[in-house]
């Protein structure tokens, strides 16, 4: 590969200390498992560094689940997932130098969705979740408001991390009734939930209240 080509493959990611350029890593879904040791350092620096900031964010998906569920990441697990707000993906771009000085490496960006670091072969994922009139959304994903409304902190590892108003019933929500009951290799399925509000607005806003109601 030429000197080029390899300038070719790069990624830009503008901070407010200037430009910085990275070579994305392949991220995908079978990697590998995750290494819970190393996971869990990772994780505690992460909550040390954001700590320290007004960034909303939290746990969410599969790293939400094991922390409930089992105390710990699922075993078949592949990474950590986070959630911030899209109004705060500046001040998480902000923070790529801080990450460096703790051994983290850019692994991805995608702009309107996704930010991922890694360190001793960990990553984690940032998911950008936009507003929209009755949640959140990023990809094909949807949190409803009504998991947002106040700001909640859980016990994991010994230490606080906040997350999602009313755990329980948000991971009924995204993983259903049985969510206690561990599911070799299942993942958080994405949902079209948000793309039916904005094709059918009310039946979709008597979804959520029926559902918030009846659990």
């Amino acid at each position: 590969m030429n000197k080029l080509e390899s300038i070719k493959m790069k990624q830009i990611i503008k901070t407010n200390k200037g430009v910085y350029q990275f070579k994305p890593k392949n991220l995908f879904h079978g990697r590998k498992k995750i290494n819970r040791k190393k996971a869990r350092e990772n994780l505690l620096i992460l909550r040390d560094i954001l700590s320290k900031t007004r960034l909303r964010w939290g746990l969410v998906f599969g790293t939400l689940l094991g922390a409930v569920r089992e105390n710990n990441f699922i075993a078949h697990d592949e990474d950590i997932d986070i959630f911030v707000f899209y109004e705060d993906k500046n001040k998480i771009l902000n923070l790529i130098y801080k990450f460096k000085e703790f051994g983290f490496e850019i692994a991805r960006y995608e702009k309107h969705s996704l930010f991922s670091i890694i360190r001793n072969n960990e990553y984690i994922d940032f998911y950008f979740f936009k507003k929209t009139f009755f949640g959140r959304r990023c990809l094909d994903y949807f949190i409803p408001n009504i998991f947002f409304k106040r700001k909640v902190n859980i016990k994991f590892f010994n230490k606080y991390f906040p997350t999602l108003n009313n755990v329980h019933k948000y991971l009924e929500f995204q993983y259903g009734k049985d969510w206690r009951v561990p599911k070799k290799n299942s993942h958080a399925k994405p949902n079209i939930f948000w793309k039916k509000m904005v094709k059918s607005m009310f039946p979709s806003a008597i979804r959520i209240y029926h559902f918030w109601r009846n659990n």
